[in-house]
């Protein structure tokens, strides 16, 4: 009777456990359970999709970097480069000639400013012949090639430096910029 009364426990157990495992999955216990796979190390080959088109990387063209130079210090009126201003170009000319070698597709933009004294008319005037006085001195005394320089324009007083409170903030605002792209 002892023996019974074991078999019939583990039977009622069995049969609890069955119950608890397959609880939620319907009546059908012979459903196939869920597949998890799992990997150590790289993940196994996967076959490619064949609508899916592989490029190869885009090729990466060194793109120039935007250089700015200035000089300014012109005297109100003035268009012509002075000594002082003539030695600070050959400076930034030196530099402008490395990088046209180094870039050949680079282009150059010649900016005029003015201060903010005279007419919009005037100041127009005199920022255009800034710039244009540059690109001659460019292209006849440092052999610049008038291919390179993309645009000349005068800004007139539109971008200043300085606020022109005073002098020397409108002899900063009076300028010429080198836009080399």
């Amino acid at each position: 009777m002892f023996i019974n009364c074991t078999r019939l426990l583990l039977i009622l157990c069995c049969v609890s456990l069955f119950t608890s495992c397959t609880a939620g999955r319907g009546s059908n216990f012979h459903e196939k359970p869920e597949e998890v796979s799992f990997y150590i190390g790289s993940p196994p080959p996967v076959d490619e999709d064949p609508r899916v088109a592989i490029e190869d990387p885009p090729v990466v063209m060194e793109k120039p970097p935007r250089n700015m130079f200035s000089v300014a210090g012109y005297k109100l009126n003035v268009t012509k480069l002075n000594d002082m201003q003539e030695q600070e170009w050959n400076g930034i000319i030196y530099r402008l000639q490395e990088h046209l070698q180094k870039y050949p597709e680079s282009k150059i933009s010649i900016q005029g400013h003015t201060c903010n004294i005279g007419s919009q008319n005037a100041n127009y005037i005199i920022g255009l012949k800034r710039a244009q006085a540059i690109e001659a001195y460019l292209t006849s005394k440092k052999d610049i090639s008038k291919d390179r320089i993309l645009e000349i324009r005068s800004i007139r007083d539109t971008q200043p430096l300085r606020d022109n409170a005073d002098e020397s903030s409108r002899k900063m605002n009076r300028r010429v910029d080198l836009i080399v792209e």
